[in-house]
Protein backbone atom coordinates (compact mmCIF):
# COMPACT_ATOMS: atom_id res chain seq x y z
CA UNK A 1 0.00 0.00 0.00
CA UNK A 2 3.11 2.28 0.77
CA UNK A 3 4.61 1.61 -2.24
CA UNK A 4 1.55 2.57 -4.12
CA UNK A 5 0.93 5.95 -2.64
CA UNK A 6 4.69 6.79 -3.49
CA UNK A 7 4.67 5.80 -6.98
CA UNK A 8 1.12 8.04 -7.33
CA UNK A 9 3.06 10.96 -5.58
CA UNK A 10 5.48 10.42 -7.99
CA UNK A 11 2.92 10.45 -11.21
CA UNK A 12 1.55 13.53 -9.57
CA UNK A 13 4.70 14.79 -9.85
CA UNK A 14 5.55 13.96 -13.41
CA UNK A 15 2.01 15.16 -14.71
CA UNK A 16 2.71 18.45 -12.47
CA UNK A 17 6.27 18.98 -13.97
CA UNK A 18 4.55 18.32 -17.89
CA UNK A 19 1.83 20.28 -17.11
CA UNK A 20 4.28 23.06 -16.20
CA UNK A 21 6.39 22.98 -18.93
CA UNK A 22 3.59 22.89 -21.52
CA UNK A 23 2.30 26.35 -19.96
CA UNK A 24 5.37 28.06 -20.06
CA UNK A 25 6.80 26.82 -23.19
CA UNK A 26 5.97 28.42 -26.23
CA UNK A 27 3.32 25.90 -28.49
CA UNK A 28 4.21 22.83 -26.23
CA UNK A 29 0.41 23.63 -24.40
CA UNK A 30 -0.76 26.45 -25.57
CA UNK A 31 -0.79 27.94 -29.53
CA UNK A 32 -1.99 31.02 -29.89
CA UNK A 33 -5.38 31.45 -32.61
CA UNK A 34 -7.03 35.06 -32.63
CA UNK A 35 -8.17 35.80 -28.85
CA UNK A 36 -7.66 31.96 -27.68
CA UNK A 37 -4.91 30.00 -27.81
CA UNK A 38 -5.05 26.22 -29.07
CA UNK A 39 -4.50 24.20 -26.22
CA UNK A 40 -3.38 20.86 -26.30
CA UNK A 41 -2.84 20.54 -22.45
CA UNK A 42 -6.00 18.78 -21.96
CA UNK A 43 -3.89 15.41 -23.29
CA UNK A 44 -2.00 15.52 -20.29
CA UNK A 45 -4.81 15.99 -18.03
CA UNK A 46 -6.91 12.90 -19.79
CA UNK A 47 -3.87 10.76 -20.01
CA UNK A 48 -3.45 11.37 -16.07
CA UNK A 49 -7.34 10.81 -14.98
CA UNK A 50 -7.53 7.39 -17.33
CA UNK A 51 -4.45 6.06 -15.80
CA UNK A 52 -5.15 7.51 -12.02
CA UNK A 53 -9.21 7.85 -12.07
CA UNK A 54 -11.64 10.89 -11.18
CA UNK A 55 -9.53 11.50 -7.73
CA UNK A 56 -6.55 11.82 -9.41
CA UNK A 57 -7.47 13.93 -12.88
CA UNK A 58 -9.57 16.14 -10.81
CA UNK A 59 -6.07 16.71 -8.62
CA UNK A 60 -4.38 16.97 -11.87
CA UNK A 61 -7.33 19.10 -13.66
CA UNK A 62 -6.69 21.37 -10.58
CA UNK A 63 -3.25 22.00 -11.26
CA UNK A 64 -4.07 23.18 -14.65
CA UNK A 65 -6.62 25.21 -13.73
CA UNK A 66 -4.45 26.91 -10.65
CA UNK A 67 -1.46 27.79 -13.17
CA UNK A 68 -3.92 28.97 -15.95
CA UNK A 69 -5.34 31.10 -13.01
CA UNK A 70 -1.74 32.84 -11.87
CA UNK A 71 -1.01 33.17 -15.52
CA UNK A 72 -3.58 35.03 -16.59
CA UNK A 73 -2.12 37.72 -13.79
CA UNK A 74 1.32 37.16 -15.03
CA UNK A 75 2.07 35.81 -18.00
CA UNK A 76 -1.38 35.53 -19.91
CA UNK A 77 -1.53 32.88 -22.92
CA UNK A 78 -3.96 34.88 -25.35
CA UNK A 79 -5.49 38.70 -25.08
CA UNK A 80 -8.81 37.36 -23.54
CA UNK A 81 -6.43 35.41 -20.58
CA UNK A 82 -6.27 38.54 -18.41
CA UNK A 83 -9.84 39.74 -18.55
CA UNK A 84 -11.45 35.72 -17.78
CA UNK A 85 -9.27 33.07 -16.26
CA UNK A 86 -8.97 35.76 -13.60
CA UNK A 87 -12.02 34.38 -12.34
CA UNK A 88 -11.28 30.57 -10.86
CA UNK A 89 -14.98 29.60 -11.81
CA UNK A 90 -13.61 29.78 -15.20
CA UNK A 91 -10.26 28.92 -15.06
CA UNK A 92 -9.99 26.48 -12.21
CA UNK A 93 -13.78 24.44 -12.36
CA UNK A 94 -13.84 23.59 -15.57
CA UNK A 95 -10.79 21.53 -15.31
CA UNK A 96 -11.42 19.98 -12.34
CA UNK A 97 -14.57 18.78 -13.83
CA UNK A 98 -12.99 17.46 -16.58
CA UNK A 99 -10.46 15.79 -14.76
CA UNK A 100 -13.22 13.92 -12.67
CA UNK A 101 -15.54 13.16 -15.43
CA UNK A 102 -13.78 11.74 -18.03
CA UNK A 103 -12.78 8.24 -16.15
CA UNK A 104 -16.32 8.32 -14.59
CA UNK A 105 -18.08 8.12 -17.59
CA UNK A 106 -15.09 5.69 -19.40
CA UNK A 107 -16.24 3.32 -16.40
CA UNK A 108 -19.50 3.53 -17.03
CA UNK A 109 -18.99 3.03 -21.12
CA UNK A 110 -16.75 0.11 -20.74
CA UNK A 111 -19.87 -2.14 -19.10
CA UNK A 112 -21.09 -1.99 -22.47
CA UNK A 113 -18.11 -0.68 -25.14
CA UNK A 114 -14.66 -1.65 -25.45
CA UNK A 115 -12.20 0.10 -23.63
CA UNK A 116 -10.50 1.79 -26.45
CA UNK A 117 -13.99 3.17 -27.75
CA UNK A 118 -15.36 3.85 -24.22
CA UNK A 119 -11.82 6.27 -23.99
CA UNK A 120 -12.76 8.17 -26.83
CA UNK A 121 -16.47 8.48 -26.16
CA UNK A 122 -15.41 9.59 -22.70
CA UNK A 123 -13.37 12.30 -24.07
CA UNK A 124 -15.63 13.98 -26.31
CA UNK A 125 -18.38 13.45 -24.14
CA UNK A 126 -16.23 15.78 -21.61
CA UNK A 127 -14.98 18.34 -23.77
CA UNK A 128 -18.03 19.12 -24.87
CA UNK A 129 -19.06 19.54 -21.07
CA UNK A 130 -16.09 21.70 -20.28
CA UNK A 131 -16.61 23.79 -23.39
CA UNK A 132 -19.84 24.52 -22.77
CA UNK A 133 -19.12 25.40 -19.13
CA UNK A 134 -16.15 27.62 -19.98
CA UNK A 135 -17.79 29.46 -22.64
CA UNK A 136 -21.36 30.07 -20.91
CA UNK A 137 -19.51 30.84 -18.14
CA UNK A 138 -18.00 33.79 -20.51
CA UNK A 139 -20.82 34.92 -22.20
CA UNK A 140 -22.35 35.28 -18.85
CA UNK A 141 -19.41 37.22 -16.51
CA UNK A 142 -17.87 38.85 -19.37
CA UNK A 143 -20.23 40.31 -22.58
CA UNK A 144 -18.78 43.83 -21.31
CA UNK A 145 -17.00 46.63 -22.92
CA UNK A 146 -13.30 45.47 -21.86
CA UNK A 147 -14.20 41.88 -23.46
CA UNK A 148 -16.31 43.06 -26.58
CA UNK A 149 -12.79 45.33 -27.17
CA UNK A 150 -10.38 42.09 -26.71
CA UNK A 151 -12.57 40.37 -29.10
CA UNK A 152 -13.07 42.91 -31.30
CA UNK A 153 -16.78 42.83 -31.39
CA UNK A 154 -20.18 43.74 -30.03
CA UNK A 155 -21.27 41.34 -28.31
CA UNK A 156 -24.96 42.25 -28.55
CA UNK A 157 -24.91 41.45 -32.42
CA UNK A 158 -21.59 39.19 -32.63
CA UNK A 159 -21.35 36.81 -29.54
CA UNK A 160 -23.10 33.88 -31.10
CA UNK A 161 -20.15 34.34 -34.45
CA UNK A 162 -17.42 34.65 -31.43
CA UNK A 163 -18.56 31.20 -29.88
CA UNK A 164 -19.05 29.50 -33.09
CA UNK A 165 -15.81 30.81 -34.55
CA UNK A 166 -14.18 29.26 -31.22
CA UNK A 167 -16.07 25.93 -31.41
CA UNK A 168 -14.40 25.56 -34.95
CA UNK A 169 -10.98 27.12 -34.20
CA UNK A 170 -10.10 25.57 -30.43
CA UNK A 171 -12.78 23.51 -29.22
CA UNK A 172 -13.46 21.22 -32.22
CA UNK A 173 -9.19 20.69 -32.84
CA UNK A 174 -8.81 19.82 -29.15
CA UNK A 175 -11.70 17.34 -29.03
CA UNK A 176 -10.55 15.13 -31.89
CA UNK A 177 -6.97 15.72 -31.45
CA UNK A 178 -7.05 14.37 -27.37
CA UNK A 179 -9.81 11.48 -28.71
CA UNK A 180 -7.27 10.44 -31.07
CA UNK A 181 -4.00 10.79 -28.81
CA UNK A 182 -5.09 10.27 -25.65
CA UNK A 183 -6.00 6.55 -25.84
CA UNK A 184 -3.15 5.33 -27.87
CA UNK A 185 -1.02 7.00 -25.04
CA UNK A 186 -3.33 5.35 -22.17
CA UNK A 187 -2.79 2.01 -23.80
CA UNK A 188 0.62 1.65 -24.46
CA UNK A 189 1.20 3.19 -20.49
CA UNK A 190 -1.59 0.48 -19.13
CA UNK A 191 0.39 -2.49 -20.86
CA UNK A 192 4.03 -0.55 -19.31
CA UNK A 193 2.34 -0.12 -16.16
CA UNK A 194 0.38 -4.01 -15.95
CA UNK A 195 -3.07 -2.06 -14.51
CA UNK A 196 -1.26 -1.00 -11.31
CA UNK A 197 -2.79 2.94 -12.05
CA UNK A 198 -5.17 2.44 -14.71
CA UNK A 199 -8.50 3.10 -13.50
CA UNK A 200 -10.78 -0.23 -12.57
Amino acid sequence: MQHTKIKRLVLYSLFFAILLIQEFVPFLGNIPIGPFSLTIIGITVYTASLMMGSLGGAIVGGFWGLITFIRAFTFPSSPIAPLVFTNPLISILPKIIMGWLCPWLFLKLRVHFKTYASMVVSIILTEIIADALTLGQIYFFYATPKVEAAFGVNFNNSFAKVIGTVVVTNAIPETILAAVIVPMIVTQLFRKFKNQFYVK
